[in-house]
């Protein structure tokens, strides 16, 4: 189900806006005690959006890799994060969006969970 319904999102938004650009995002850690601090599908999920990500040529952020150095930060929940780390987030993104029009990037470094180019297929 998720193959799916990724690989057609996908292929919507390409269809219905041309060359946007896109990424996608791995998923992010937690330590919600909602969940039981549990994540096991968190493997699987990175593994899967990793490959249709690969298939479709869409680059990728790292939300767990931005968000670990600010694991010890969140808020009291476990699982909303605070606000530098939005920023860091939307610095990521807007730098591999950014580099599909060709423009540089906003920040003089690339953050170390965005990558310009979608990942090698698998």
């Amino acid at each position: 189900m998720y193959r799916h319904a990724w690989s057609k999102s996908v292929d919507a938004l390409r269809l219905f806006t041309g060359n946007a650009p896109l990424c996608a995002v791995l998923p992010a850690v937690h330590r919600g005690a909602y969940y039981a601090g549990s994540m096991r599908h968190h493997p699987q999920v990175r593994a899967v959006t990793k490959a249709l990500a690969a298939q479709r040529g869409v680059p990728l952020v790292d939300l767990a890799a931005l968000e670990r150095p600010f694991l010890d930060r969140l808020n009291p929940d476990g699982l909303h994060w605070p606000f530098e780390l939005h920023t860091v987030v939307a610095d990521a993104m807007a730098a591999v969006l950014l580099a599909q029009l060709g423009h540089p990037s906003p920040s003089p470094a690339q953050p170390p969970g965005a990558t310009a180019e979608p990942p090698a297929a698998s």
